[in-house]
């Protein structure tokens, strides 16, 4: 990671994605944080259906995450299920 920060540094770039997650490490790096955005749609029946699996599955992972002891218990159930 360090040999490439240093060769976008050498580079001028003016932006470095660090893509998804909230690691510690990030914010030494960073001066801003800039939002990712992800939107799924559909032309047919079936691709609108597979988005509004998509969103329906963002939206309870967004709630799992936001709550510890739901996360746990979704854990729980998956690992009961081998997934």
């Amino acid at each position: 990671m360090r040999r490439v920060l240093e060769w976008a540094c050498n580079q001028s770039l003016a932006v470095f994605d660090f893509t998804i997650g909230d690691e510690s490490y990030k914010s030494g790096w960073a001066e801003r944080k800039l939002p990712l955005y992800y939107a799924a749609g559909g032309d047919t029946v079936p691709g609108m259906l597979k988005a509004c699996g998509v969103h329906l599955r963002q939206m309870a992972e967004r709630i799992l995450r936001s709550n510890d002891r739901l996360l746990l218990i979704a854990q729980r159930v998956k690992s009961m299920f081998g997934r």
